[in-house]
């Protein structure tokens, strides 16, 4: 009898893990993706292309950034040219951090998420004379 109940409870451990899930996360410094500075020119046509090579490559759940312009035109042309592409549109972003920056600050950091895995549930930003992240 106490074998059939160890046998039902690795089965029912077994289903468990059958349904757990992994997150990858990936880091990238997408190199002065906004300026032209000290010889890293922005192409950004070269640059989508070889990250979209990466991305594919990795497949993370989730993707930091940094480097990343100051403005959400920077963030969004990430998001349309590198992430949600050929059909996918399931992958979302936080907020901006360089909301303290002002003008003095051009470039920021990012956070990009898989829809399908996660919600944002909150951000904030913690403010640095460099750069806020």
């Amino acid at each position: 009898m106490m074998k059939r109940y160890l046998l039902l409870a690795i089965a029912l451990f077994a289903i468990y893990l059958s349904h757990a899930d992994t997150l990858r996360l990936m880091h990238y410094n997408l190199m002065q993706y906004s300026n032209n500075y000290s010889g890293c020119v922005s192409n950004f046509t070269a640059k989508d292309a070889a990250l979209r090579t990466i991305i594919a490559y990795i497949q993370p759940d989730i993707i930091t950034v940094n480097e990343i312009g100051n403005t959400m035109s920077y963030p969004r042309r990430f998001l349309d040219s590198c992430l949600n592409i050929q059909g996918n549109n399931n992958w979302g972003m936080g907020d901006l951090t360089s909301a303290s920056g002002g003008s003095s600050i051009t470039l920021a950091n990012m956070i990009f998420y898989n829809r399908e895995k996660l919600t944002m549930h909150s951000s904030y930003y913690v403010a640095n004379s460099v750069r806020d992240f």
